[in-house]
């Protein structure tokens, strides 16, 4: 698999981040004229997708970007994605894009979370498609002497040769392999409460006798500070430790060992707008969005939206009982996923608040919400 990609470098470099493994060839094409991008796509046959930025098409040259697609159709066997950041879905571009054959989940509105996947999906479906290399067989002559040395009667040890004896072996149980289930948790800005409510949920589960663990995904190693706070603390490793009995990991580096021992892994993204790998963060069972009404908190938000597929869970901070219904009112149709942080000024104390995270815990088998289209709001921005 070759992607080629026609963009920017900033893009360039996050499409880059998705290929962490390094298997596969991503390449920018310069930004140029649809003639000598044109020509470049068709004159190297290794290409089998490309990611077209109209924006990088000289001069964001729109006609010049329906064409250019309209040709490689016809021309090439490329997959062609394009981005059209800043288009809306009724805009001429897209409707001519449309028309001379390009599909429509082949064309994103904006640099997110969705262009993201799409990306990695194609990744992750080209290494499900590698060739498995065949197993070697084994020496017939090698296994018919191992089968002639197994002897009928019971030998004792001292009188058994090696090859007999590796053959006798009992072999341990493989162990059995577990899930543990992820929860997502990033706030709609900095200082919004997102350390606070992971910690709560780390508390929650903790005290329904499950095996969980926080995990610093960001790596900011804040949590670390506490070890020369508190009396009850342990160094397990290098990146693990614990404190009053909460197990750390600080780095989402070890994720996929822990998943084969705890039961939960609540991990810390911090602010979602620094988030790198947004893929990563959608990708957990539960996700959470901690956020604030405040005008400068609730501005951050309209990232969060573009990007919730209606799986996405809210819980606001330091919101007054009497305007939780006017809040929960103008989140739309995230209202049923909308939820009011109890008080909880500790991070190491439990605020004992059991229904409120159980029905977040329980959210896990929510089915996403289809989006629906409507006027926007003043407080969110939000679509009714």
């Amino acid at each position: 698999m070759v992607i080629g990609v026609v963009a920017g470098e900033q893009l360039y470099e996050q499409i880059k981040k998705l290929n962490f493994r390094g298997g596969y060839d991503i390449r920018r094409l310069e930004p140029k004229g649809a003639t000598a991008i044109c020509r470049a796509l068709e004159a190297d046959q290794e290409f089998t997708d490309v990611l077209i930025d109209v924006a990088a098409i000289k001069a964001a040259n729109a006609d010049e970007a329906v064409s250019l697609v309209d040709r490689l159709l016809h021309t090439t066997q490329l997959h062609i994605m394009v981005l059209a950041d800043g288009y809306l879905p009724e805009s001429r571009l897209i409707r001519d894009l449309t028309s001379v054959g390009l599909a429509q989940k082949d064309i994103f509105l904006q640099t997110g979370v969705k262009l993201q996947m799409r990306i990695s999906n194609l990744l992750h479906t080209a290494e499900k498609e590698m060739p498995v290399p065949a197993e070697m067989p084994e020496p017939q002559k090698e296994t018919q002497a191992i089968e002639q040395a197994v002897p009928d009667a019971v030998v004792p040890p001292s009188q058994v040769d090696a090859a007999t004896g590796k053959s006798m072996q009992i072999r341990k149980p493989a162990r059995p392999t577990t899930r543990a289930v992820t929860i997502a948790v990033a706030g709609g800005g900095p200082r919004i409460g997102t350390t606070t409510q992971a910690m709560q949920l780390l508390h929650y589960l903790t005290a329904q006798n499950f095996r969980c663990a926080y995990v610093d995904v960001q790596r900011t190693d804040q949590m670390r500070q506490y070890l020369t706070v508190y009396e009850h603390c342990e160094q397990l490793g290098p990146h693990e430790y614990t404190i009053q009995g909460c197990h750390f990991l600080a780095t989402g580096k070890l994720l996929m060992q822990a998943r084969m021992e705890y039961d939960y892994l609540i991990c810390d993204y911090g602010d979602y707008a620094q988030i790198i790998d947004t893929v990563s963060f959608w990708e957990k069972d539960i996700r959470v969005l901690v956020a604030g009404v405040k005008p400068w908190e609730s501005n951050q938000l309209s990232r969060v939206f573009e990007d919730d597929d209606g799986s996405l869970h809210y819980i606001f901070s330091f919101v007054p009982k009497a305007d939780e219904p006017d809040v929960r009112n103008q989140m739309g149709e995230s209202a049923p996923n909308t939820y009011f942080a109890p008080y909880a000024p500790d991070y190491f104390s439990y605020c004992g608040n059991d229904e409120f995270y159980a029905k977040l815990i329980a959210c896990k088998k929510a089915e996403p919400q289809q989006k629906k289209k409507g006027f926007t709001f003043n407080l969110f921005h939000r679509r009714k």
